[in-house]
């Protein structure tokens, strides 16, 4: 592989990671988004399940907002790097490793969040739950086959960093 197509790999690397590819940003069958927030808005939970769920989003909020700053520098660094004629093998790997890093943590917080509020779930809301999580998994599995299908996902979705058309 030649060193310019390593490079652009490793940018596109970096793009993914920043934005939060779906195992970190969107998380596991859509943890965090807007499918996710509906189904729990859909499980009858009683005041203090709704207000811990309400802490929780809250605190995941002020994470990533803690986070964007070491986020930020992180590509910062990247782009110094790749700017260079030649850039440093090790520093662009120890780079893309710890914005994966970042990203591990930030998925575990997620799933430590959904844990605590799963565990306060009676019988009917951890079944419905779990339907729920199996439907976003479906759905989302059938939006990436429709993109692979069609080249990608359709004009003016998908994010800045699509291909041109």
């Amino acid at each position: 592989m030649t060193r310019s197509i390593r490079v652009a790999l490793t940018a596109g690397l970096l793009a993914l990671t920043a934005g939060g590819v779906a195992v970190a940003g969107g998380g596991p069958a859509g943890f965090g988004g807007h499918g996710f927030h509906e189904l729990i808005r859909s499980l009858n939970l009683s005041e203090d399940q709704k207000a811990l769920a309400m802490e929780l989003r809250e605190e995941g909020r002020a994470d990533n907002e803690a986070n964007r700053a070491n986020k930020d520098a992180i590509v910062e660094a990247m782009l110094a790097e790749l700017e260079k004629p030649k850039p440093d093998t090790k520093k662009v790997h120890d780079l893309v490793d710890d914005m994966l890093d970042q990203k591990r943590e930030e998925a575990h917080e997620r799933a430590d969040a959904v844990l605590e509020l799963h565990a306060t779930f009676d019988d009917a809301q951890r079944a419905a739950f779990v339907d729920g999580m199996r439907d976003l998994k479906e759905e989302h599995e059938a939006r990436r086959a429709e993109h692979e299908a069609n080249g990608g996902p359709p004009d003016g979705k998908g994010g800045k960093g699509g291909r041109a058309r």
